[in-house]
């Protein structure tokens, strides 16, 4: 890393801010996830509630898979059906900033 780069490695910023959010939110469950749906950070509560993200294999730690192939996901979600779901279109949504309609021909 160069020495005049004193912001760091922007993934380490996010996961030091993701933290602090989510600490301050605690108790309730706070989680914070990349543009991958990697889990970055989680508080407390999140990892008594569904799964101790920080035990997780850090390649492993990624919410979507999690919802679909840990048969706990069923269980911690009461309504796992509609969070699937809901979780399954944000994965599936461009991301901010992306056109998602032609431009008109000029």
């Amino acid at each position: 890393m160069s020495q005049n780069n004193r912001c760091g490695d922007p993934r380490r910023r996010s996961r030091r801010a993701g933290r602090r959010c989510g600490y301050r939110l605690d108790p309730a469950p706070a989680y914070v996830t990349g543009r991958r749906f990697d889990v970055l950070a989680a508080n407390r509560s999140v990892r008594l509630l569904w799964t101790d993200w920080p035990a997780v294999p850090e390649p492993d730690r990624n919410i979507v898979w999690w919802m679909f192939t840990d048969p706990a996901a069923r269980d911690v979600l009461v309504e796992w059906e509609q969070e699937a779901a809901a979780l399954l279109g944000r994965f599936r949504a461009p991301p901010p900033g992306t056109r998602t309609t032609p431009r008109s021909p000029p």
